[in-house]
């Protein structure tokens, strides 16, 4: 199946926004073509650019230091353990068979990551966010403009003919939300943010444009074809929310003030961040996701 054209499509919106705004108004392509260097890394910004990451709860990071590698939930189902090992869902097998079919990916062999610029990654997931080191093969990788799981939930859920083959409206669904790293995630973002955030008469700032990008849990996902260990790792990123909640904890444990799982969600922080060290993997806290003077 034949990808979308994502940079007709951004030119498509941009268009539109003029068309809303006034023909003389080039704030819309300004504002696009600011996302753009921001997201290529463009030398107008202090921005490395995009950032391929994985968020990981810190009772997992130190297993993973200490020479494990990130999982998907295949890789979980074959783990060893005493009770019951969890099982794949259905709808997971449903997401993962689409996109299968149009990337040629077996289910197994897909990890999943997410795009971001400056922030601290989906805490949804985790609440250390593992920032990937850049690898020439990362350009040939697929993205998707949105979270795969967005398949089976309404509204496109409701889409679904089902006098028709389910499986082959769900490959053609994701097959739209389907581009290439390399040449489709700039366009991508771009439409992502000014979907969201469509400015008519001001210019975007950095940490407009990195919001835009990841906002909560809604991302542009990343399908890596393989897992990866500490040595991909090139820094860790905590939220500053997570780090103040972290020493709340440690002020109200003084006076006995805390509950046993904030304390064992504490304890698993630092043990986290002592394999990290001993790892040679930095720790930065965001603070802020616009650019600052150093």
């Amino acid at each position: 199946m034949k990808a979308p054209s994502w940079r007709r499509k951004l030119n498509v919106l941009v268009r539109r926004l003029r068309e809303v705004s006034g023909d003389s108004n080039n704030y819309p392509s300004a504002n696009a073509n600011l996302i753009d260097l921001t997201v290529c890394g463009g030398s107008a910004f202090d921005s490395c650019g995009a950032r391929i990451v994985a968020n990981m709860s810190s009772a997992y990071v130190p297993a993973f230091c200490r020479g494990g590698r990130y999982m998907n939930a295949y890789d979980l189902e074959k783990q060893p353990r005493i009770g019951k090992a969890p099982k794949v869902s259905r709808k997971r097998k449903t997401v993962d068979s689409a996109i299968a079919t149009v990337t040629g990916l077996k289910p197994h062999q897909i990890y999943f990551a997410a795009i971001e610029l400056n922030g601290a990654g989906i805490g949804f997931y985790g609440d250390f966010c593992l920032v990937l080191r850049r690898l020439t093969t990362d350009a040939q990788l697929s993205i998707l403009d949105r979270n795969s799981y967005d398949l089976i939930r309404d509204p496109l859920r409701q889409g679904i003919d089902r006098r028709k083959s389910e499986a082959q409206q769900h490959a053609l669904i994701m097959n739209s939300m389907r581009g290439t790293f390399k040449s489709d995630l700039a366009p991508i973002a771009a439409i992502k943010v000014l979907s969201t955030r469509p400015s008519s008469d001001r210019l975007l700032t950095t940490a407009m444009i990195s919001a835009g990008v990841l906002d909560d849990e809604d991302y542009i996902e990343v399908l890596r074809n393989q897992s990866f260990g500490p040595s991909a790792i090139e820094e860790v990123r905590l939220s500053a929310a997570d780090v103040a909640l972290d020493e709340r904890i440690r002020d109200r444990s003084i006076s006995g003030g805390t509950r046993m799982a904030e304390l064992l969600w504490r304890r698993r922080r630092r043990v986290a961040e002592r394999h990290l060290a001993e790892s040679n993997i930095s720790i930065r806290v965001v603070t802020t996701t616009g650019r600052t003077r150093t």
